[in-house]
């Protein structure tokens, strides 16, 4: 159900050529039948500026061509298990500073592994003269076996890797300004030495960005997040100190059970073009033989928000649930939950203008307090 990916294609139309897409991709609304409509991935900003539409690779587009307006010196960084962001480099700092744009989150180097939980393999930065491995500024667990085993998978050993980015920087250095050159140079060897300092520490020991990010990923539809592994570990579960590690077979059930009716497209459901919003009261959680809380069960029922028979509540027991929905387009943006009402109030002051915030649940934080809660 839903508007679903169909395909892809080459630039054809004389726009999609002009806006430098890279590709076009094609979806198709099963639901009400309409007819296929392309989403040309462009390159252009300024066709970026036009559209308002992208995904990561618009949003790294943006942000590096707004920061070098501003005069900084960019690189594009690709991490191989299908994410991109930028760096800025900081003359004041010497150093490189992550910046991803679609995250909204700046110097948080920790934020793929330890925040979303990702396995990484290889991140590459790239400027017009210039290719480097990054990716140990990304992970402390580059020397794991299980690291090196997905590593193996884009190359046969770390003297290959490195002599194809060699081969790759000889290829682009011809006719850059020596000065220029050397100073890359001299910036990727003093990252190499601070690499080598923090090889043996774990992420709290040594995160550039300051305060250590343990986040999940914001950006996309909850159940697009859960497929990718890429929810993470809540940062206001953490500082109650709850254990919210899963396996992936569990993420799996988690996502099966609570999120397969979640959609994520303007909903084809009203004649009128009306919105129907109904949100009630959460469900209590069932207790086992000795009276404990199941905390696998449905606690905020999964339709306690219900947008044109559409059930997208987060669904979580002793979690409050949150659902952002566009105003204009009537398209539900995010479903998410939280534990904290400080965390839970600190996210909604982030949420823009003309979004409808529909909150529902309980949590043992507003029952300590006699807060009843809709």
């Amino acid at each position: 159900k839903g508007s679903k990916c169909v395909g892809v294609r080459g630039a054809v139309t004389p726009e999609e050529k002009e806006g430098g897409a890279s590709r076009v991709e094609l979806y198709h609304c099963h639901t009400c039948n309409a007819q296929t409509t392309t989403f040309p991935r462009y390159n252009s900003p300024i066709k970026i500026f036009e559209t308002k539409r992208g995904r990561c690779g618009e949003y790294a587009n943006l942000c590096g061509f707004m920061l070098h307006c501003c005069g900084y010196d960019v690189r594009y960084i690709s991490d191989f298990t299908d994410h991109v962001w930028v760096e800025v480099w900081s003359n004041r700092m010497s150093k490189w500073i992550h910046v991803d744009g679609c995250e909204g989150a700046t110097g948080a180097n920790s934020m793929y592994e330890h925040g979303w939980g990702k396995k990484l393999n290889y991140i590459l930065a790239f400027l017009p003269e210039h290719v480097a491995d990054v990716t140990k500024r990304y992970t402390r667990k580059f020397d794991t076996a299980e690291f090196q085993v997905r590593r193996r998978e884009y190359s046969a050993s770390e003297t290959m890797s490195d002599m194809i980015i060699a081969q790759a920087n000889a290829a682009l250095s011809g006719g850059v300004n020596k000065k220029r050159l050397e100073e890359l140079i001299k910036r990727h060897e003093m990252e190499i030495e601070f690499w080598k300092s923090v090889e043996n520490k774990d992420w709290k020991d040594c995160e550039e960005g300051g305060e250590l990010y343990s986040e999940g990923r914001l950006s996309g539809s909850f159940a697009w997040r859960s497929a990718r592994n890429e929810i993470g570990q809540s940062k206001n579960n953490e500082k109650k100190g709850q254990n919210t590690d899963r396996s992936d077979s569990s993420l799996q059930a988690l996502s099966s059970n609570f999120f397969r009716v979640e959609r994520y497209h303007p909903t084809p459901h009203s004649t009128n073009n009306e919105m129907v919003i109904s949100l009630k009261p959460p469900l209590l959680a069932k207790t086992d033989d000795n009276n404990n809380k199941n905390s696998t069960c449905i606690g905020p029922d999964h339709d306690c928000i219900n947008i044109s028979s559409v059930s997208c509540a987060a669904g979580l027991y002793d979690e409050i649930s949150i659902v952002i929905v566009d105003e204009k387009t009537k398209c539900i943006l995010q479903s998410r939950s939280f534990s904290n009402w400080t965390i839970l109030q600190e996210f909604v002051e982030t949420v823009p203008d003309d979004r409808i915030v529909l909150i529902v649940g309980s949590c043992k934080e507003a029952e300590e307090k006699d807060d009843v809660v809709i």
